[in-house]
């Protein structure tokens, strides 16, 4: 209830009337919104900290009200909630008896979201996009400066490539390497159309990973970036296998996550232990936001070798794994 108060506080404008104003008199909000509502609302931010009322009546933003306006983090990962997690968000007792993503029913028939991704309606689609990117993309040219140094780029196989922000931030730092995006059809379509202008440095692979559909061959490093959270154990173990198995020699296998066990913050982890009931419910029903520990693990059971590890990277506390085979 208090989600779906601030929710209305947002589309009513209350919460940019107050930062406008500083300080308004609850009186002032009674004669703009009606003295039920604007009541209610105060009572509910009040409370829950989003709002501060003095003596005098007089309310204002407190610290959350003032990120729910300004920090982009926040509005970010509100967004999402509201418009790609609540609805379905009722299922998720079937969702974990089942295995499979029960609330994503509310938008589509598809078997996970990421068939249906280019294909959700609005505002969901722009929401999904924008959490993803979000986190991501503040993180690529710290990764890129470390793989430069630690790897040969001359063949990157960006799988999970999705919108192609990736490929062309790599691209666009090295005049000489080259992306191939393996991902879905309906992603892949979406990449292509964004990075025709890099014409043959970068082509495009349309491969279900947990298919049998062959991978191409010979690359000198495998990207993965917030991808291996879409999947279960089981499936990341056969994953990091295929990926190997397309490596040429000497190459390497990059894994970027925001790992649980890895943040600087008690909250940052907070969200990522609660965000993990999102690809319970409405992504997959079977994946989630991992520990280092459990990757280390599906990175030994792929038979592969951790080289080395960076963590707390970039403002969004992202970890870089690099593997290789024995």
């Amino acid at each position: 209830m208090v989600f779906q108060a601030v929710r209305a506080m947002m589309r009513l404008g209350l919460l940019e009337y107050l930062q406008e104003n500083k300080v308004c008199p609850r009186k002032d909000l009674q004669t703009r919104y009606g003295r039920y509502v604007a009541d209610v609302l105060v009572e509910s931010g009040v409370t829950a900290g989003v709002l501060l009322e003095d003596a005098e009546g007089g309310v204002a933003l407190s610290d959350v009200g003032y990120c729910l306006l300004e920090d982009e983090m926040t509005r970010r990962n509100f967004d999402f909630v509201a418009d790609v997690c609540y609805l379905g968000a009722e299922r998720l007792g079937e969702a974990l008896a089942s295995g499979k993503p029960a609330g994503l029913e509310v938008f589509g028939t598809w078997p996970t979201i990421y068939e249906g991704l280019s294909q959700l309606p609005q505002p969901a689609k722009d929401s999904w996009f924008g959490f993803d990117h979000l986190y991501s993309d503040a993180f690529f040219p710290q990764a890129i400066e470390l793989m430069t140094e630690h790897a040969d780029l001359s063949r990157v196989f960006d799988v999970g490539g999705n919108t192609g922000k990736f490929a062309r931030a790599l691209m666009e730092r090295s005049a000489t390497a080259k992306v191939t995006i393996v991902d879905l059809p309906g992603q892949s379509a979406v990449a292509r159309h964004n990075l025709a202008e890099f014409g043959e440095r970068c082509s495009f692979a349309d491969v279900n990973v947990l298919s049998d559909a062959p991978w191409p061959q010979g690359a000198t490093v495998v990207w993965m970036s917030q991808f291996l959270d879409c999947f279960s154990h089981e499936q990341i173990v056969q994953i990091l296998k295929k990926a190997a198995a397309a490596l040429a020699p000497g190459g390497s296998i990059f894994i970027a996550e925001p790992f649980i066990d890895k943040q600087t913050f008690e909250a940052a982890a907070y969200s990522l232990a609660q965000g993990s009931l999102y690809f319970t419910c409405m992504a997959n029903g079977n994946s989630k936001f991992y520990t280092a520990a459990e990757m280390t693990e599906c990175v030994h059971e792929a038979g592969l070798v951790p080289v080395q590890e960076w963590h707390a990277l970039g403002k969004y506390q992202y970890s870089l794994m690099q593997c290789s085979l024995p």
